[in-house]
């Protein structure tokens, strides 16, 4: 009897045994997790997804099955910026105060803080799951709320509360409570925040963000957002974070019960965020605390992504597989990198799941970035084509240069459109998330605005240089026009000077020329005419009456032709002489001679007549004598 029950028991222990080495190897069925294929796959995506360096991690509930580091970063020991997986360990440190009765998940931010009247009637479990209705560009100094309340709506500041709570609760710092109820008892060494970052600086990874398709290493800010460690400030490696999905894998382990576990892994509700749901397999997601809840290829995954300032992280529990995966890459590109990383994220789960992984292609990055560049360089260029056309403006306007129209033309581009970009920037936008995440969008939209408005000033200098100009040279015409007025009057009154000059020459000329002339003309003319006549006078009759040699020269005098014609001409020439104008002497020389030869005659003319009645005289008196 003895031996049968001994027999039935050893029989019952090996059936045990093998029942339970089934149920461990079923648990651990993905240990090789197709490693050959992996490191095939990692090392020929990571090019073509543009990762500098990468860290990963395969864990199950017991062990360490995978661990590797990739391109720059050197140790799988290496630090990286966590992002929202640092939300995870937020909602497990909450719920490990709710089973130790320091709070309940329904009770209200009001409860314990005092200071964030917009969120005193917003509940715990609503930070916890992000249906608070919180704005997502919200922060613990400007909190807002939208109309999304009771909806799944992402916002980093539902865990910024949640901190605030547990240092509220605790009396201890975030830090300070985090590390003695988890880190410490889950053997994370390597975990910490920024705030304490130089504690373990020489294991921090080099970081890279991305302008414009090119890598550009970025130092973590040890100072920025020391408030923001229970929401995505955490830094940790793959080692560390592989230790705490066991945790999970083991159902809550030494810090959680298993009922706690459940609540945190379990999906609240459907997230409707177009975004959200998008965020890594495109599939239908519920939100869960801290986690993301969905099926790929018919596997429940529970995931959560963070992105950091020069990191990209993801946490990704698979626990009917009884799997925990980590993976942490050296660079942040959220505006086209981040999409291939998470599609070489999906390619990883496929191949450690037995299935085809998705490769990214070669001109996927380039293609894209061309894209975006593209559109950066011709916002540029638009930009700067009011003032490369400066030439063509300047011409346009150089007669109305302060028109009304063009004012508010030049006003509406160069002022109001970048006035609106940035404003569109700084209210609607979420600024915190493109300056961090985006940085070369942020910078282009501001070299964008900035050179427009330099635009502004280039154009309003210009104006006034131009108004300047136009005046100095109005001012100088005015000048010219002086000069070339007086000019021309000097030019008339030396004319008009020299005109009298010589008019007073010539007459000069000929009051002395013509008197010399015609007075030894007058004195030949009486020589001539005394000789004749004593001849004449000889040769008549010395008997003629004294009566009629008396009357003859009187009738003669007065009856002679020669004489009346020889006075007629010269009172005429004399006339026309007078009358001629002067003018007429300055120009044409020959009525000059003209002139000289009337005022000659007219002399002469005068003084034939006196010379020959003055001979006839003497002449009669010698008559008579004789």
């Amino acid at each position: 009897m003895r031996r049968r029950i001994i027999i039935m028991g050893m029989a019952l222990l090996c059936t045990f045994s093998l029942f339970m080495g089934m149920i461990a190897n079923a648990k651990t069925k993905t240990s090789g997790v197709h490693q050959n294929q992996l490191e095939e796959y990692i090392l020929k995506e990571m090019p073509e997804a543009h990762v500098p360096g990468m860290t990963i991690s395969i864990v199950n509930d017991n062990r360490e099955l995978y661990c590797a580091a990739y391109g720059t970063v050197q140790k799988t020991e290496a630090d990286f910026t966590m992002g929202a997986l640092s939300q995870t360990i937020t909602a497990a440190a909450i719920l490990h105060l709710q089973e130790e009765d320091e709070l309940k998940l329904d009770d209200t931010v009001g409860d314990y803080l005092t200071d964030y009247h917009s969120a005193e009637a917003v509940t715990i479990e609503q930070l916890l799951t992000h249906t608070s209705g919180l704005s997502k560009d919200s922060d613990l100094s400007d909190i807002k709320l939208n109309d999304e309340w009771g909806d799944y709506a992402y916002a980093d500041v539902n865990y910024m509360l949640l901190g605030k709570i547990i240092e509220s609760v605790t009396n201890m710092t975030y830090e300070e409570y985090v590390s003695d109820n988890i880190f410490d008892v889950l053997d994370m060494n390597s975990t910490f925040s920024l705030s304490n970052s130089k504690e373990f600086s020489e294991n921090i990874v080099t970081g890279y963000q991305t302008y414009f398709g090119f890598h550009v290493p970025k130092e973590i800010d040890a100072q920025k957002n020391k408030e923001d460690a229970a929401s995505n400030s955490l830094l940790s490696n793959v080692k560390d974070m592989g230790r705490y999905l066991q945790m999970f894998l083991n159902d809550g382990g030494k810090v959680l019960d298993k009922k706690s576990v459940k609540k945190i892994l379990k999906g609240q509700g459907d997230v409707t965020d177009a975004e959200a749901s998008d965020m890594l397999f495109g599939t239908k997601v519920s939100s869960g605390m801290g986690w993301m809840e969905t099926k790929v290829a018919g596997t429940r995954v529970l995931y959560q992504l963070g992105t950091a300032q020069n990191a990209t992280t993801v946490a990704m529990l698979l626990p009917e597989e009884n799997l925990g995966i980590t993976m942490m890459f050296n660079t942040m590109d959220y505006l086209v990198g981040q999409k291939l990383i998470q599609k070489m994220e999906k390619g990883i789960l496929n191949i450690v799941l037995g299935k085809t992984a998705d490769e990214i292609g070669s001109s996927t990055y380039m293609t894209k970035y061309a894209i975006v560049d593209g559109l950066v360089v011709l916002a540029l260029v638009l930009a700067w084509l009011p003032i490369m056309m400066m030439g063509f403006w300047s011409h346009r306007r150089k007669n109305h240069i302060w028109s009304i129209g063009g004012i508010c033309i030049d006003g509406l581009i160069h002022l109001v459109v970048p006035s609106v970009v940035l404003g569109l920037l700084y209210t609607v936008a979420q600024t915190d998330l493109i300056r961090s995440y985006m940085p070369d969008l942020f910078l282009a939209i501001w070299a964008f605005a900035i050179s427009l408005y330099i635009g502004a000033v280039i154009k309003l200098i210009a104006m006034f240089v131009y108004t300047k100009k136009k005046h100095a040279a109005g001012v100088e015409l005015e000048e010219q026009t002086v000069e070339s007025e007086e000019a021309a009057n000097s030019l008339v009154e030396k004319n008009e000077d020299k005109s009298v000059d010589k008019e007073d020459t010539e007459a000069s000329k000929t009051e002395e020329k013509p008197a010399d002339s015609t007075t030894d003309n007058t004195g030949k003319m009486e020589e001539k005419s005394s000789e004749s006549k004593t001849e004449k006078s000889e040769e008549k009759s010395a008997d003629s009456n004294a009566e009629k040699a008396e009357d003859k020269p009187a009738a003669k005098e007065e009856d002679k032709p020669e004489q009346k014609n020889k006075e007629k001409p010269a009172d005429s020439n004399a006339e026309k002489a007078e009358d001629k104008p002067t003018a007429k002497a300055e120009d044409k020389p020959e009525q000059k001679n003209k002139e000289k030869s009337a005022d000659s005659k007219a002399e002469k003319a005068e003084d034939k007549p006196a010379a020959k009645a003055e001979e006839k005289s003497e002449q009669e008196a010698a008559a008579t004598k004789e």
